[in-house]
């Protein structure tokens, strides 16, 4: 059996660059603009098919995210949540997973509380300095390219069932 049945992440600084851009058009208005990272959706579809929940948990509220959570059919896609740990626990309960058993992927201070009670805690390589001596794997590559794939590829085994 899988040694996670979890699998966490934050969004902007993860599976974004962290850039947060505006386009404004005159007949509709401000346009939020974010780009994802191809091979971060091909490997959260891989750990899927391996009967690992996968889930979003972002401080913002974003339709560019929600819009990406669908492409990928993610269905735990949590949204301008602040009290993340919470957030995280509920969804442990819900599935019935011990904190153990689960990955969280963050790159701030409002995801320290979450990366600390984790099974397996990684960050990108551009994340806030002081969370890299505290957790389990520091990416080489930053929020944005390729931070899952990576964790997917040096952790892989840990995934297979």
């Amino acid at each position: 059996m899988s040694k996670y049945k979890l699998f966490v992440t934050d969004v902007d600084g993860v599976l974004t660059d962290g850039s947060i851009t505006y386009m404004h058009n005159e007949d509709s208005g401000i346009s939020e603009i974010k780009n994802f990272n191809a091979r971060d959706g091909s490997a959260l579809k891989k750990i899927m098919s391996l009967g690992i929940v996968v889930a979003f948990i972002s401080g913002r509220n974003s339709k560019c995210v929600e819009y990406r959570a669908a492409e990928l059919d993610i269905k735990e896609v949590h949204m301008g949540i602040h009290d993340k740990i919470s957030v995280f626990q509920d969804i442990l309960d819900r599935y019935n997973i011990k904190f153990e058993e689960a990955v969280y992927v963050g790159d701030d201070r409002i995801d320290i509380e979450c990366l600390n009670a984790a099974g397996l805690s990684c960050v990108p390589a551009d994340c806030l300095h002081e969370l890299k001596n505290q957790v389990d794997y520091v990416c080489e590559v930053p929020g944005g390219r390729g931070v899952i794939s990576e964790i997917l590829r040096i952790f892989g085994e840990d995934f297979e069932v």
